[in-house]
């Protein structure tokens, strides 16, 4: 007759069988592609695997047991959001002076039993040649007086205390959308000269558009900063969450008011040309963990 152990040995011998089997899954390596690969349950993929400098990668991870997921790359860690489907997601910044090569980037999954492991997935940055523009202007158009000099550096550390203080939790839910139609008259990393010395490369896009067009908030957020700056003009700047930003230049008009709460498509002002502009258009620039990047990288990876 074979003896029956005790219901707390049974119990005990059930949890180790369950934890063996979990590494046992985590010992499993993940797959990165385009397009998602099955793997024990798992799906992951890395959009696009071959990345410019100055665009946006997004990881997206699929395991119904996930209890917990991020990524890491270049000694940084960012968070992956879930959606409605359970799928785990998130944004890598590439900075538009990276060196380009193969990267590997570290994906981070516990499971419900309290394991976590870490597995690599690859990816390329190749190099983007970004157009350069060379300007020749009288030397009083370029060097600032002093107190447009002290107001300039006022300025940008506001702006930069804003980006500081971002909501740690996502706002926004939707895909990203352009905020106004047109021409993009300056492409994002435009290299500029002026009297043959280098500047800062241009962080965003500018979209040619008649005066009074109305500019669209790119997705939800709150209204985190708005002001006329010297350079920039009449600007709106909506925080999204979790160091993600979006911001507006140049404005005519400013329609909305700081600590206001906007949803995706919401008129937050219209198309001018103040500050240091030289006709009508939104200059629309998005920023990513410290990082500026094209907007239009971000709007393809929803596409």
């Amino acid at each position: 007759m074979q003896s029956q152990k005790p219901a707390g040995i049974q119990r005990s011998g059930h949890i180790v069988m369950a934890l063996c089997a979990a590494a046992a899954f985590f010992l499993q390596p993940f797959n990165a592609a385009s397009q998602p690969e099955q793997n024990n349950g798992i799906s992951i993929s890395v959009q696009p695997e071959r990345v410019e400098q100055g665009s946006v990668v997004m990881i997206s991870l699929v395991y119904p047991e996930a209890a917990g997921t991020s990524c890491s790359w270049n000694s940084r860690t960012f968070p992956l959001f879930t959606d409605a489907s359970g799928r785990a997601f998130g944004f890598v910044p590439i900075d538009m002076d990276h060196a380009p090569g193969a990267q590997r980037l570290s994906v981070s999954v516990k499971n419900a039993e309290g394991i976590t492991a870490a597995r690599e997935v690859s990816f390329e940055i190749i190099a983007k040649k970004f157009p350069e523009q060379h300007i020749t202007l009288d030397e009083s158009k370029v060097t600032l007086s002093a107190n447009d000099l002290e107001r300039h550096n006022r300025e940008r550390a506001q702006v930069e205390a804003m980006f500081a203080a971002s909501q740690p939790r996502r706002l926004w839910s939707d895909a990203f959308l352009q905020p106004v139609q047109g021409r993009i008259s300056t492409p994002f990393g435009v290299r500029r000269f002026i009297n043959k010395q280098p500047r800062n490369p241009h962080s965003g896009i500018d979209i040619a558009a008649p005066a009074g067009t109305p500019v669209r908030a790119a997705s939800a957020g709150i209204v985190c900063l708005t002001g006329e700056h010297f350079f920039a003009g009449k600007s709106v700047y909506i925080d999204h969450g979790h160091a993600m930003f979006s911001m507006y230049f140049h404005l005519d008009t400013i329609d909305v008011q700081n600590g206001q709460s906007v949803t995706q498509g919401e008129i937050i002002g219209r198309v001018g040309s103040t500050g240091r502009s030289t006709g009508p258009h939104l200059h629309w620039g998005m920023r990513l963990y410290d990082t500026p990047v094209d907007p239009l990288s971000l709007l393809a990876l929803f596409e």
